[in-house]
């Protein structure tokens, strides 16, 4: 299961009990959107009557170079629509640009784990954790890993489709420039 707030992230607030769940154990932590390393904007969210989605439609803040602002706040609209699927997170994110002017910005997505078993998520301390490692995998590929105290080795494997500008251990960025009404999408499986 997934615990999601309503802009569809998870994570934003440290400490919570959002993330992806399996077999009691959180296995992913932090999965959050930022435009231009700034939070976008709630428009509204839907949450299908039977739980299998959830969407959730998002706009640009003003984004500003220095003092100058690149462009208003509503041009950027961003739809995420997040599922659960035999054991894998998916989401695609549509942008789309609507405003009279080419937009160029960065849609990054931080993220991160901590591989938490629920206990820990509802606030209980352990005197001992096992050890976590994060690694690139592939040009499009992250994997998280934990190494319990039970000797248990626990996967999280992002895969983004296109491939980010820049991705690191716990980002992945894209440089966007939309023509006026020009839309794209960014596909993310967490399993």
């Amino acid at each position: 299961f997934v615990v999601l707030d309503i802009h569809g992230d998870i994570g934003s607030s440290a400490g919570g009990p959002d993330g992806l769940f399996n077999t009691d154990t959180r296995y992913l932590a932090r999965l959050e959107l930022v435009l231009n390393a700034m939070p976008p904007l709630l428009l509204g969210s839907h949450l299908r009557p039977d739980n299998s989605g959830l969407t959730v439609d998002l706009t640009n803040p003003d984004i500003y170079d220095g003092d100058r602002i690149v462009f208003q706040k509503d041009t950027i609209h961003i739809v995420r629509t997040i599922f659960l699927w035999r054991g894998t997170a998916y989401q695609r994110i549509g942008i789309q640009n609507h405003g009279d002017r080419t937009a160029n910005f960065n849609l990054s997505l931080l993220f991160n784990n901590d591989f938490a078993d629920l206990f820990e998520v509802r606030g209980e301390r352990r005197a001992r954790r096992g050890a976590g490692t994060a690694e690139l995998s592939g040009p499009a590929d992250v994997t998280l890993s934990y190494l319990g105290l039970d000797d248990v080795v626990r996967t999280s494997r992002l895969h983004f489709d296109p491939r980010p500008t820049r991705l690191a251990v716990n980002s992945a960025t894209y440089h966007l420039e939309l023509a006026p009404q020009q839309a794209t999408a960014i596909f993310i499986a967490v399993s």
